[in-house]
């Protein structure tokens, strides 16, 4: 199940809730204030494929080192 994040309208309070994929988005209530004028956002998310970053190629030295 994802976890959406949700913004009240009325308060401006960000949250987040775990939901299934066939969940309405309509009717959540918010938690800070218990509105349910509340909007899904729609969030970015970073992934890393788990691969060592490259070193620089042997033989050079950073600024000011010999």
């Amino acid at each position: 199940m994802p976890i959406y994040e949700y913004e009240c309208k009325s308060c401006n309070n960000t949250f987040e809730l775990l939901q299934k994929l066939s969940d309405d988005a309509t009717g959540i209530k918010c938690p800070k204030c218990q509105s349910d004028n509340t909007e899904r956002r729609y969030s970015t998310f970073c992934s890393s494929s788990g691969s060592p970053k490259a070193s620089a190629p042997s033989g050079h030295s950073s600024p000011g080192h010999s």
